[in-house]
C-alpha cells in the first residue's frame, strides 16, 4: 500500500474522531502544528524513523518534541502510534489528506491558480464565480507564480488539474500534426 493511502486511512479516521468531537478547526490546527513541527526539523523525523535508533531512544526524542507544542492527547496518541508503526514520515500527506477532508466537510473546495504573472483580483474572482457556479461549494484561491509557463494558467481543483497553459497547448499542437 502506498503512503498517500495509509495517509488517506488516517486522515479519514482522525476526521472521524474530530466530527464526533465537534472540534474541526482545533484537529487541523493541532495536526498543522506537529507536520510543521516534524518538517522544519528534518533531522527529528529522519531520528524518529532510523531504525538503528533504538524505540526508547525514539520514544524519548518523541516526548521531547512533543514537549515544544501545545496539542491535545488526540495529536499526541496519533504521533505516538505514527512513530510507532514506523508512520511518522507520511505527516504530511496524512495532513494534506485532512485538509481535504476538512474542506469537503465544510463545503470549501481548495483551488490553485499557477500562471506565469500575476493574475489580477477581478480575473480571480471571475474564476471563483465560474467555480462556484459550477460545483455549488465555497472556491479557496491560492496564487501561485511559476515563470517557466510560458502563458495561460493551470488550475488545480483537489486532485484533478485543467491545463490551459500555452506549453500545454503547443505540445498538444504538436502532437495532433505528428
Amino acid at each position: 500500500m502506498t503512503d498517500r493511502k495509509i495517509a488517506k486511512r488516517y486522515a479519514r479516521a482522525v476526521m472521524a474522531i474530530a466530527i464526533e468531537q465537534n472540534d474541526l478547526d482545533r484537529f487541523q490546527a493541532e495536526l498543522a502544528a506537529l507536520r510543521d513541527l516534524l518538517t522544519v526539523d528534518s533531522d527529528a523525523l529522519e531520528l524518529l524513523q532510523n531504525p538503528l535508533i533504538s524505540a526508547e531512544d525514539q520514544q524519548q526524542l518523541f516526548e521531547m518534541l512533543m514537549g515544544m507544542i501545545d496539542v491535545s492527547e488526540d495529536i499526541r496518541s496519533l504521533a505516538r502510534l505514527l512513530v510507532k508503526n514506523g508512520r511518522i514520515g507520511i505527516i504530511a500527506a496524512l495532513v494534506d489528506e485532512f485538509d481535504l477532508l476538512a474542506d469537503e466537510q465544510r463545503g470549501d473546495v481548495k483551488v490553485s491558480v499557477v500562471s506565469a504573472v500575476d493574475i489580477p483580483e477581478n480575473k480571480i474572482d471571475h474564476i471563483r464565480c465560474v467555480l462556484y457556479k459550477r460545483m455549488g461549494k465555497n472556491i479557496n484561491i491560492e496564487k501561485v507564480i511559476d515563470p517557466s509557463l510560458v502563458g495561460g494558467a493551470l488550475l488545480r481543483i483537489g486532485n484533478r488539474v485543467v491545463d490551459g497553459t500555452v506549453r500545454s497547448k503547443l505540445s498538444q499542437m504538436k502532437e495532433s500534426l505528428g
